[in-house]
């Protein structure tokens, strides 16, 4: 074809709720050419303002598209959903032939905020439905035509800021993925680390001292291996988990060695297990069951919103003190949290600033004055 004229757009929107995409004040100025359509400019902003630009050529020679296109963003909210917020910046390339499209690029994670569903497992199992002579099961009906493949090659990277937050849980991680293949049997090459966090176990308030999440291809065999500990009566108590993110593993662990309905015994009731009464057993039971439920009201998820924080918890000190404490990042490299507890009003503070990606700098102002600063270095291995 022998195309000639322009292709303009003002003031256009484009929304996703489904996906969580929403694009507004999308301007578009194009032209025909020949065969084929060039993209100059591309210009668009997210619903917080951050903005997007993009160019590309595409060729309809031989009634086949063809061509190139590429989207710079930065500052963009991505992604805005209920289970999903995903702030950041990064490019996006796309090269269109006749039946495959190639999506590459990297997206460098600013700031995202994932909350799993509260029911992690159907309550009801799923049974696999055969249809006999279903409606429209015919035969004689034409294929369906398959559309081009979709096959990606894409990056996720970020050092922290990554909060993934439940009823039960509050976590700070950091996120180096890459998405490679057919869209529909992608494989993710990476992992995940924890940085920070606090999980409220069997009715008790724990520290998440380790964690990682390892991907080698298909999503859902990632291998998952957590640890959150407590100091309990006489014992440091841990609950781990591991195994694949599909069929998790969680087991008790203790210093010194118990059994581990000895250990959620001594978590709960601050007593042996051979002390339990019936009510207290049937206790017991149901809370070693809730470990893997989920679910339920979420009041430190509400301050924590409230105040304007991105972490917060509440645990015990070795002498039994409460102890509160809350942190928020104040750029994207230095990070604060202030520490209270025993009933004084004077309160710790430590300070984070992350000045490369492996190199830390702490710092640390005690109530009575006294003061420490250090460096902590750290490389992860796959």
């Amino acid at each position: 074809p022998d195309l000639d004229g322009r292709l303009d757009l003002e003031n256009g929107r484009f929304d996703d709720p489904a996906i969580g995409i929403s694009v507004r004040e999308l301007r578009l100025d194009a032209r025909f050419a020949e065969d084929g359509l060039e993209i100059d400019s591309l210009r668009a902003q997210s619903a917080d303002g951050g903005e997007l630009t993009g160019d590309g050529s595409f060729s309809l020679a031989g009634a086949r598209l063809e061509g190139r296109a590429a989207l710079r963003f930065s500052d963009f909210l991505i992604i805005e959903r209920p289970d999903l917020t995903v702030v950041g910046g990064g490019n996006v390339t796309f090269a269109v032939s006749e039946n495959r499209i190639e999506i590459g690029g990297e997206t460098r994670v600013s700031r995202a905020e994932v909350r799993p569903p509260e029911a992690s497992r159907p309550s009801i199992a799923l049974v696999e439905v055969t249809h006999i002579n279903a409606a429209g099961a015919r035969s004689d009906m034409a294929p369906i035509r398959q559309g081009p493949q979709v096959v990606l090659d894409y990056r996720i990277r970020a050092p922290g800021r990554i909060f993934v937050r439940g009823p039960q849980f509050d976590s700070e991680w950091s996120m180096d993925v890459t998405a490679r293949g057919p869209a529909n049997a992608v494989q993710l090459r990476g992992r995940a680390t924890l940085l920070r966090g606090r999980a409220d176990l069997l009715g008790r308030p724990f520290e998440m001292r380790s964690g990682s999440v390892v991907f080698s291809g298909d999503p859902m065999d990632a291998a998952i291996n957590l640890v959150a500990a407590r100091q309990a009566r006489e014992i440091t108590a841990e609950i781990r988990v591991g195994g694949i993110v599909s069929a998790p593993e969680i087991t008790l662990a203790s210093t010194p060695s118990l059994p581990q309905d000895e250990i959620a015994s001594r978590l709960l009731f601050d007593q042996g297990a051979g002390q339990l009464t019936g009510v207290q057993a049937a206790q017991l039971a149901g809370a070693v069951a809730s470990m893997s439920s989920g679910g339920g009201f979420d009041p430190f998820g509400a301050l924590r919103s409230g105040l304007g924080l991105d972490q917060l918890s509440v645990s015990s000190s070795r002498t039994g003190e409460t102890v509160v404490a809350g942190g928020r990042y104040l750029t994207e490299d230095v990070y604060l949290e202030v520490e209270t507890g025993g009933g004084s009003a004077s309160a710790t503070t430590r300070i984070e600033w992350a000045l490369t990606q492996n190199l830390t700098l702490l710092s640390r102002i005690a109530p009575d004055g006294d003061t420490g600063v250090a460096l902590t270095w750290r490389r992860e291995y796959d």
